[in-house]
């Protein structure tokens, strides 16, 4: 019993750890995406050359998925961590420099971006493969609903804390990006918990590499989960560039439109906490059709153009968000065997991110083309669409009888 206790407070220990320094490093990750856009809007005065680093960096966050998922899955997954981060505090201390000199050099902006987002892409994937190895049975919804917050938390406190250390001076929120990073690979070498994958032998690399997918695929609750996912994060990040051109169109002020994004990120936090209760009483089904279809309605709120039910709407969709966010998550870590985790997870991460590097580009379009009211017409329409499809999907009813409070080796290798 006296092991038993402190096996759990050691695992306590590691997740807090894991948890508090990707905190540090999120919140500095949030406020660069911010002080990058305001730096480089002033160094060339061309919103292209801004669009084109964002999205240079959000590409190689979301095609580093799958060979990111290889390299978890074939390493020890602490060490993993720690060289990611440290990676990432290499290309930001660089940043750093350059901002500090006041030089900008096209090539080593956009060099950066793409380090970054795959240091990004590989230490989350690490980590939450990594999250069975560190939480008891029946703590790992609890704990990805802590992480999915902690990713709103971030987005809630960031973009503030970077416009004011830019304020006083440029160079500091691209100084303070490095040091989360170091503090996160601090925290991460501090784990006691062993996180090494099992022995592979995989001869093939391009078979190995291929392996999470076909694992999604033929896992009747995931293939269905993933095409979900990817609908819901299309929508949702559209209609976040939607609930933009509303608040401009209706002459809102900079400050409101912050006042907006942190309200939906608030939101968003209290829909995570929300996760681990409402699991305990319903089934993941359940979870995932109350998720799409409470979406759709927050989406009905910003039909007719109006800010304030806009904000609503939108806050309300970004509490949903999570009940299918960690519902999947939690149940991918479950079903999968730990030596396919990092694999299984680059392959619904790249499903997932996809979508979310276009939705702005194709909201943006029908928003200009269309109208507002159409565009969240048809993002209100897809998620109804997506509610109908989780009705009928009968892998989707298959999964809650092992996800409450089971030990999970009893179905981890599932054929």
């Amino acid at each position: 019993m006296a092991t038993q206790t402190g096996a759990r407070a050691g695992s306590r220990r590691d997740f807090t750890l894991l948890w508090t320094g990707q905190a540090v490093s999120e919140l500095g990750s949030r406020g660069y995406g911010i002080a990058i856009m305001l730096w480089v809007l002033a160094m060339t005065g061309s919103p292209a050359i801004v669009g084109m680093t964002a999205t240079v960096t959000m590409a190689s966050f979301a095609l580093f998925n799958v060979p990111a998922g290889w390299i978890v899955d074939h390493a020890d997954r602490k060490r993993t961590m720690v060289g990611a981060d440290l990676l990432g505090a290499g290309a930001a201390t660089t940043l750093a420099a350059t901002v500090s000199a006041n030089s900008f050099v096209l090539a080593h902006i956009l060099t950066v971006g793409a380090v970054l987002g795959a240091a990004w892409c590989v230490r989350g994937l690490a980590e939450e493969a990594a999250l069975p190895h560190v939480v008891g049975d029946g703590e790992l919804t609890r704990a990805v609903s802590l992480v999915e917050g902690r990713g709103y938390a971030a987005g809630l406190a960031g973009p503030p804390l970077a416009t004011a250390l830019y304020a006083m001076a440029p160079v500091l929120p691209f100084a303070a990006h490095a040091v989360s990073f170091v503090t996160a690979a601090s925290t991460a070498s501090a784990v006691k918990s062993p996180l090494r994958t099992a022995s592979l032998e995989d001869s093939h690399v391009q078979a190995s590499l291929g392996d999470g997918f076909r694992f999604v695929w033929r896992d009747p609750f995931l293939r269905p989960a993933a095409l979900i996912g990817a609908l819901s994060v299309l929508v949702t990040n559209g209609a976040g560039l939607v609930l933009i051109v509303i608040l401009t169109n209706t002459g809102a002020a900079v400050v409101a439109v912050g006042f907006a994004l942190a309200a939906a990120y608030g939101a968003g936090i209290g829909g995570s906490l929300m996760v681990p209760r409402l699991q305990r009483h319903h089934s993941a089904h359940v979870l995932l059709s109350v998720s799409l279809l409470a979406g759709a309605i927050a989406l009905a709120m910003m039909v007719m153009g109006d800010p304030v039910a806009a904000t609503v709407g939108y806050s309300l969709l970004l509490a949903a968000q999570p009940l299918w966010q960690v519902t999947v998550s939690a149940t991918m870590l479950e079903v999968t065997p730990d030596e396919l985790r990092g694999r299984a997870g680059g392959a619904l991460g790249l499903v997932a991110t996809v979508p979310a590097v276009f939705a702005p580009l194709c909201a943006g379009i029908l928003a200009v083309s269309l109208g507002v009211a159409t565009t969240v017409s048809l993002l209100t329409a897809a998620l109804l669409a997506g509610f109908l499809f989780t009705l009928r999907a009968r892998g989707l009813r298959a999964v809650p009888s092992y996800l409450l409070g089971r030990d999970r080796s009893s179905f981890s290798t599932r054929p």
